[in-house]
């Protein structure tokens, strides 16, 4: 190389070096700053403290979330407090309308191994319950594998918890030393009546970058401070009061495109905030991309376009042309070319799309049968099963962060159709079977903790065969009246699905 190259170069690099000098020196008075405001207490608006009632001796009030710059959830309460013997941190009594007992050591073994599962009423188990789910069939099978290590495999599945207070958990979880956090959620999100204000809409591309600004004490103080007015943000209580609870609950939902798109918009949100949690914690997480039948279940509602969609007219030929679709005096052929005829009008109407569905699944053009099989869960005025865009969100998240993925519907996959469910594995509209649902999830969360590089497990002491004969030695200890039981909350739960009102809960 001659002098003058080696000259060029050389000031090339200074250049370069004075730039990224004065770009960090910058930066300096914001990292200082930080600093300073991470030794003051957090921001009022930002702690969840537990009613007096629920404070225990010893507690301290946890940092549960950051703010929902969506909605206003500061309502939300810590999941767990102490014991009265302090010794564990269990979920409360007054939480048993929407969680299952579950509890951990207040001080962590030296050989303790410790994941949270957090999520719906799936991660729940329900029909069932926590004893069937697929986190204690995980702890099953990790505690097999893995006898030196004591593990605490906890179910914090929330009934009808959307992804926003789900990351409300997460965050309150991240403080109690977990080794993992698996994430099942997606079911939910439209289950709480809440409304957006437009300026709100959050773009997908800044979702990211809001969730990871969300955590910096430089941008939460300002927030406190310049605060929308309460009216432009939905307050939501500490519990979840879904809609469907409510006698009519079914009347209330309508076709809302604008609605949805920022529903999925504020999902992938709350998916950004778990992991730039779990990130910092430097935790391992791992997202389960939530299944459903979309074969059997027929759509739990469908209307015709909305004004915004279609003019009048077109919405009066398309309510004739359904009328005509679901008569049951009319010929099987006369009800197929009717829901042809609505499907020309409003392509995006549920019922007709899964009508029109079924006939080419049962003509065996699977792929077709598919497309509008999907048409007819994305497009359900009543949405109790995660739409094409939630599965997709999960996904993109889980490549962006890094995180490990578990994909429940290919595992769940039709030999038919790789894109829908296999019936056999449902009970209902979303929820797994024990045998062969999940069962199943287990083992692929099991192959996931198994193989990550940051839990640096050591090889395991037995084979799958070892695992899946201690899982079904497990389950076989559960008498008849555990799923009879069971079954009696499914009814409850149709009943409730359908828009009747009452507790999901119990029959």
């Amino acid at each position: 190389m001659s002098a003058q190259a080696r000259s060029h170069r050389s000031a090339r690099f200074r250049k370069l070096a004075f730039r990224s000098a004065a770009v960090a020196l910058g930066l300096v008075p914001f990292v200082l700053l930080e600093v300073a405001l991470r030794q003051l207490p957090a921001p009022r608006e930002l702690v969840a403290t537990p009613p007096p009632a629920e404070s225990q001796p010893g507690a301290v009030p946890v940092e549960a979330y950051d703010p929902d710059p969506l909605v206003d959830l500061h309502q939300l309460r810590p999941l767990f407090t102490l014991s009265d013997s302090a010794d564990v941190w269990e979920i409360p009594t007054s939480r048993r309308n929407f969680f299952q007992p579950a509890q951990f050591a207040r001080h962590k073994p030296a050989n303790g191994r410790r994941i949270f599962v957090v999520g719906g009423s799936t991660v729940q188990g329900r029909p069932y319950s926590t004893e069937t789910a697929f986190a204690e069939l995980l702890r099953v099978q990790c505690q097999t594998a893995w006898p030196q290590f004591e593990w605490e495999i906890v179910n914090c599945g929330g009934v009808s918890y959307a992804a926003y207070r789900v990351a409300a958990i997460v965050d309150e979880v991240l403080q109690h030393e977990p080794d993992a956090v698996v994430v099942y959620t997606g079911h939910n999100e439209f289950l709480e009546a809440r409304t957006y204000a437009v300026q709100r809409r959050i773009p997908p591309s800044l979702a990211p970058w809001l969730a990871a600004g969300c955590r910096l004490r430089i941008v939460q103080w300002p927030a406190t401070w310049l605060r929308s007015p309460p009216p432009q943000r939905s307050v939501l209580g500490g519990e979840v009061d879904a809609v469907l609870d409510h006698p009519g609950g079914l009347e209330l939902f309508e076709r809302e495109p604008e609605f949805r798109t920022c529903v999925i918009d504020h999902f992938q949100l709350s998916l950004c905030r778990i992991a730039e949690a779990c990130r910092a914690a430097e935790v391992p997480l791992v997202f389960c991309v939530p299944a459903s039948d979309v074969l059997s279940v027929p759509p739990f509602k469908s209307a015709p376009p909305s004004a915004e969609e279609a003019p009048a007219a077109v919405a009066q030929q398309v309510q004739q042309s359904w009328r005509q679709a679901t008569d049951p005096q009319r010929s099987s052929e006369q009800r197929v070319e009717a829901c042809r005829q609505v499907l020309k009008l409003d392509p995006l109407h549920a019922g007709a799309a899964y009508m029109w569905g079924r006939q080419l699944w049962q003509r065996e053009d699977y792929d077709e049968a598919a497309t509008w099989l999907l048409v007819a869960r994305d497009r359900d005025v009543c949405p109790l099963r995660a739409t094409s865009e939630i599965e997709a969100r999960v996904r993109q998240a889980a490549e962006r962060y890094g995180t490990m993925l578990v994909d429940v519907p290919g595992s769940f996959a039709s030999p038919q159709q790789s894109s829908i469910c296999q019936v056999r594995r449902f009970v209902d509209h979303v929820h797994p079977r024990i045998d062969g649902g999940h069962t199943r999830i287990a083992d692929a969360l099991f192959q996931q903790l198994a193989a990550s590089p940051a839990l640096a497990l050591p090889p395991a002491e037995c084979g799958s065969d070892q695992r899946a004969a201690a899982v079904d030695a497990y389950l076989a200890g559960f008498d008849v009246s555990y799923f009879e039981r069971g079954n009696q909350r499914l009814e409850g739960l149709r009943r409730w699905a359908a828009g009747r009102g009452g507790d999901p809960l119990t029959p």
